[in-house]
């Protein structure tokens, strides 16, 4: 009796986990790592976006998205943003971000190898088209950097309404 019981349990708990390997299998599958918004899928709320930058810079940003992706928050709240927009942004000057840390700011023109190379880790994660991507050599741009690594990069190209911000989130 205490053999047939204890075997009854191994099947169930084997049971239990050949389900649990399945369900965790399927669910890496339907977990979206990255959203690109394409011409064809209906507009994203520009709206949504914009405050976004607000809500977590204070910084105000008043034009028309022509390009979004992003990575997925959702999991551990880490990732990346980036945007190609048309128009002007009223930059203000923020000091801090939503939590309260202190903003770093630095204002430069042209090529940076460090600018680059964030860049870089921003299209490269977000699988950002070629055509979307910003000529930093042609751009003036300001870096905002907390102390935590958050960052925000707003860079405008010179003789052009065209603006791309790429954001990194820890």
């Amino acid at each position: 009796m205490i053999h047939s019981k204890a075997h009854t349990i191994f099947i169930w708990l084997f049971i239990l986990a050949i389900i649990s390997y399945f369900s965790l299998f399927l669910l890496m599958f339907y977990i979206p790592f990255a959203e690109q918004r394409k011409e064809t899928d209906p507009p994203i709320s520009t709206m949504q976006q914009t405050d976004t930058y607000l809500r977590n810079w204070n910084i105000s940003i008043s034009a028309q998205e022509n390009y979004y992706a992003s990575s997925d928050h959702s999991s551990f709240g880490e990732g990346f943003r980036y945007s190609v927009l048309s128009g002007s942004i009223g930059q203000s000057n923020p000091t801090r971000d939503k939590q309260g840390n202190l903003l770093t700011k630095t204002v430069g023109s042209g090529t940076d190898m460090n600018i680059a190379w964030f860049l870089c880790d921003v299209w490269d994660a977000l699988e950002v088209p070629e055509e979307e991507r910003c000529q930093i050599s042609q751009c003036s741009w300001t870096l905002f950097r907390t102390s935590n690594g958050n960052k925000l990069l707003i860079a405008s190209l010179k003789n052009s309404n065209t603006v791309y911000i790429a954001e990194q989130i820890l």
